[in-house]
């Protein structure tokens, strides 16, 4: 699809796009309802100069950074060091839950909140946070070299629905349940062992199968003490390795 053989991709109907800008324009004037990018041009400028910025500055380093090697590594990492205060956090998740990390920064910082307290707030969710997902099969976690081929065997022998967990970074085999709902129930169980009546911001997470992620979401809202709860596509690095009906619960406790 894309000439360049990267990402971003956008296909819309007989329509391929790609670059990063182009398909945000696209997106914000295609479905202005909430817009992306600012109302008044003045915002709306100042937005696109530090994209400007970005693109000009931070990507030839970052690019640097991590093909380069000896001197000009190093050189590049002094220069982004001085021109910019950046501090670099490993998420140890992705999708909503890399998401709702980023708003609660943004939150803090309009609110006032220093970068010590942003900092330390990044880690707590980073050390709280469940990611409890059900695969509808192991077949395409075993392709990506995700589990051995014999778990996936006996699992498709067996015609059981495994749970992972995210744990650290890493996929980890949590359990195998025989039906979806058992499998399902079984993840907002474990859910509730973690955070223990604690209040949550919680993402229930599908991967194309969003009529199974709004019954699961129903549930969530039921069992999980939600002050939000939200339901989003698992992102496609993930969704690559889990498969299609892959659906999940992320949560964190809200402060």
């Amino acid at each position: 699809f894309n000439p360049y053989n990267e990402t971003p991709t956008l296909v819309d109907r007989d329509l391929l796009l790609h670059n990063a800008s182009v398909i945000n324009d696209y997106l914000d004037e295609r479905y202005p309802h909430p817009p992306l990018m600012p109302v008044d041009p003045v915002s709306r400028a100042r937005l696109r100069l530090v994209h400007h910025r970005v693109l000009r500055d931070w990507y030839p380093q970052a690019e640097m950074i991590e093909t380069g090697t000896g001197k000009k590594v190093d050189k590049a990492k002094r220069q982004l060091k001085d021109d910019y205060d950046i501090y670099p956090i490993d998420s140890l998740n992705g999708s909503a839950g890399m998401g709702y990390m980023c708003r609660d920064a943004r939150l803090m910082d309009r609110a006032g909140s220093s970068l010590e307290e942003i900092l330390a707030r990044m880690e707590e969710i980073r050390r709280n946070i469940s990611i409890n997902l059900v695969l509808d099969t192991l077949e395409y976690a075993r392709m990506s070299g995700r589990v051995k081929t014999l778990q996936a065997a006996i699992a498709s022998i067996l015609n059981v629905k495994p749970i992972v967990e995210l744990r650290n970074g890493d996929l980890v085999m949590a359990d195998r349940v025989r039906t979806s709902k058992k499998a399902l129930q079984k993840a907002i169980d474990k859910a509730k062992e973690i955070h223990k009546g604690q209040k949550l911001n919680v993402a229930v997470v599908q991967a194309r199968d969003p009529q199974s992620g709004a019954r699961l979401m129903e549930i969530v809202r039921n069992e999980l003490d939600c002050v939000e709860l939200i339901m989003t596509e698992l992102s496609i690095s993930v969704a690559a390795n889990l498969g299609p009906g892959t659906l999940g619960i992320i949560a964190y406790p809200v402060v």
